[in-house]
This record gives structure tokens, sequence and C-alpha cells, in this order.
């Protein structure tokens, strides 16, 4: 659907547990939270998704980030469930800082990895996000994602 509307979408990860997914939503993001990203989980057979709350089963939290710049490793004792949902207001971050920092934060890939990657012209292993999060959209940007 992002897509579809002429929002810019890319995807990082590395496997077997880091997934990301970006989406820059230019306007109605509660709209895009709430309704489109739960109609897509739902396809998905994950029925309990509701906006601002995120899903209980599996649980995976929205957080709206304040910051640009946080440390992802320094949040792995406290964010413990499959994935977050992050939400970047376009006053916060833009979509290329956004997936800039997922990239730093990535391990450096393997070569095989490397050369799937540029193959397809993605950032993701094959087979990424095994028990990752998975996720949409923000104000302007999301990070999706598991902890480290």
């Amino acid at each position: 659907d992002a897509k579809r509307r002429g929002w810019r979408t890319k995807v990082h990860g590395r496997w077997p547990a880091l997934l990301y997914l970006v989406i820059e939503i230019k306007e109605g993001a509660v709209n895009y939270m709430d309704k489109v990203f739960g109609e897509t989980l739902f396809q998905a057979g994950i029925d309990d998704w509701s906006f601002p709350d995120g899903l209980t089963k599996p649980e995976l939290h929205v957080k709206v980030e304040r910051l640009a710049s946080w440390s992802r490793k320094k949040r792995l004792p406290t964010e413990t469930s499959v994935g977050v949902a992050r939400v970047y207001p376009t006053s916060v971050s833009s979509f290329d800082q956004v997936c800039a920092s997922i990239v730093d934060f990535l391990p450096s890939p393997t070569p095989l990895l490397a050369a799937a990657t540029a193959a397809t012209g993605t950032d993701a292993g094959a087979g990424a996000g095994a028990g990752a999060g998975a996720g949409a959209g923000g104000e302007a940007k999301t990070d999706d994602t598991r902890p480290p």
C-alpha cells in the first residue's frame, strides 16, 4: 500500500534476527497505522493490532521517538518483545537519516550476504526476520526493529 501511494520504503536486515522495515508516511499517519497496517497484519494472521497500543501476541510495541539518535544496544535489556514499531515525526528525523542509522547499526554482511544485497538492491538477507519485529509507519518515518 505504501508503494502504491508513492511513499518511499526500505528493508534492512541481517539473518537470522534483525529486520527493519522503514516507510515514509507523508500524510494520514494515524489512519495508516490504525487501519491499513492493521489490515495488513490481519491478512498475515495477526488480528489483535491496535494503534497506538501495538500487538499483545506476539508482543510488538509502538514507540514515538523524540530523538533521531539513540543507542539500540543500550535499549536491548528494556525492549524484550519481538519488535518495536518506531514512529519518527518529521521534526525528529528524515527517512534517509533513519535508514542511515540502521545501516550503521547492522553488523557487516558476510560475503554471501553482500552478494545477495548487491543482486537484489536491498539490505536484507534471504529469509531475514526470523523472530524479528515488523511494522509500519509513522508521522513521516518508522524504524521497525527487534533489538540486537
